[in-house]
């Protein structure tokens, strides 16, 4: 018996081969894309949302009520003030990053403006001195970190960053009623209304 040879394959057959590899990835990539359109993409980002909120550390941030809110101010309008926000949390809901704030009668307006970086460096360096001495009682170790003024709802405008408290759950709420508002410096909190 003769062993049989292995015949080598020809220039046509690997042509032929390399053509039903190329058209099989040409199929399937447009199978894939027909099977899994932007709605599969929907459910698997919906599905994740759920599985976030039902784990035991998303179930305590999707059930916590908002009081405060961080925003930029983007309209006045009267008694009404129009205010931007911006979330850290992947699944907020973007249809709530503007939201209106109502100010009353009974509404607390204050500003808060950092202290200055000099006069704070001079008190750190007196609590520090202070701080070597058993004398020193815990009255005189407190710091001058801000200076907060009263204010007026007038005084807010465009651009101002203002954080805003309310009684109401306000984490759904595009428009609420602020128990107070604070007016922060540009300077300690940089936000832009985007």
């Amino acid at each position: 018996m003769e062993p049989q040879s292995q015949s080598t394959p020809t220039s046509k057959q690997i042509i032929l081969k390399a053509l039903i590899f190329v058209v099989g990835i040409i199929i399937g990539a447009l199978a894939s894309f027909y099977l899994y359109s932007s709605s599969s993409y929907q459910a698997g980002f919906n599905a994740a949302k759920t599985l976030v909120e039902n784990s035991s550390l998303g179930n305590v941030s999707s059930t916590t009520d908002v009081h405060m809110l961080l925003g930029t101010v983007t309209a006045v309008n009267g008694d009404s003030i129009r205010f931007h926000i911006r979330s850290v949390n992947p699944f907020y809901d973007s249809s709530l990053a503007d939201r209106t704030v109502v100010v009353n009668a009974s509404t607390t307006v204050t500003r808060i403006t950092p202290e200055d970086p000099k006069v704070y460096q001079a008190e750190l360096d007196s609590l520090m001195k202070t701080t070597h001495t058993a004398t020193t009682s815990t009255a005189n170790l407190l710091l001058t970190v801000a200076a907060v003024t009263s204010a007026k709802a007038s005084d807010i405008k465009i651009g101002d960053v203002i954080s805003v408290f309310s009684t109401e759950n306000v984490k759904v709420l595009e428009e609420f009623t602020g128990y107070s508002i604070q007016i922060l410096s540009q300077s300690a909190f940089p936000m832009s209304a985007q």
